[in-house]
């Protein structure tokens, strides 16, 4: 089911009458796309020694598509309550967002620093269209690099995932980028709406790792 309210960036409010879907797999715009796979060369021979193929053969290492799925906002809790033992940052945001976009490569940066960590789970959740994944969605995810799997939240409006999660102390109205930050109880200890001031993301779960 899409959204008959659309996010919008910064600190506006959700502006009726326009169409729009609600993350973290990742992310987490742009729509350019990577080349396909060059075919393989075979090698030549010649004074019986073996000679590499032109570098034009070369095959080029298959791309690893993004992992990006749909979810509802009872399978989003279902993921944030799958990490009961560890801080959980639940990250919202969009390819037509503008702040977001900007504050990709910072998120993509956080990710990095924390994948391998045992207390603490990233889940990144696209506000994008469900049926935009492909041309919109997953291009951006290829040009950005993004690492992380991200979700397309299929939601009836942002009351819906408010309520799902847990989060009405947040009087959160779909204001994007969106960041939550559960302890390792799963109750909600942080949030923000709008971009995360620099090193607070960071502050927030050392305090609670």
């Amino acid at each position: 089911m899409q959204f008959n309210t659309r996010f919008r960036a910064g600190s506006a409010r959700i502006a009726g009458g326009a169409v729009m879907a609600l993350l973290t797999a990742l992310a987490l715009g742009p729509v350019a796309c990577s080349k396909t796979a060059d075919t393989p060369g075979a090698s030549a021979a010649a004074h019986g020694q073996s000679v590499p193929a032109p570098e034009s053969a070369t095959a080029e290492a298959p791309e690893q598509a993004p992992d990006v799925a749909v979810v509802t906002p009872a399978e989003l809790l279902d993921i944030v309550r799958a990490h009961h033992d560890k801080v959980v940052v639940v990250k919202f945001w969009a390819t037509w967002c503008a702040p977001c976009v900007e504050e990709m490569p910072k998120v993509v940066a956080f990710y990095e620093k924390h994948r391998d960590s045992g207390s603490l789970a990233f889940v990144s959740v696209s506000a994008d269209l469900t049926d935009s994944i492909n041309d919109t969605v997953i291009p951006f995810l290829k040009e950005k690099a993004v690492p992380f799997p991200v979700r397309v939240i299929d939601a009836a409006g942002p009351d819906a995932i408010v309520s799902g999660l847990g989060v009405e102390e947040s009087a959160w109205e779909g204001t994007l980028p969106a960041t939550f930050i559960f302890d390792k109880e799963g109750r909600l200890n942080r949030f923000w709406l709008g971009a995360v001031p620099e090193g607070a993301l960071e502050e927030a779960v050392t305090a609670l790792s």
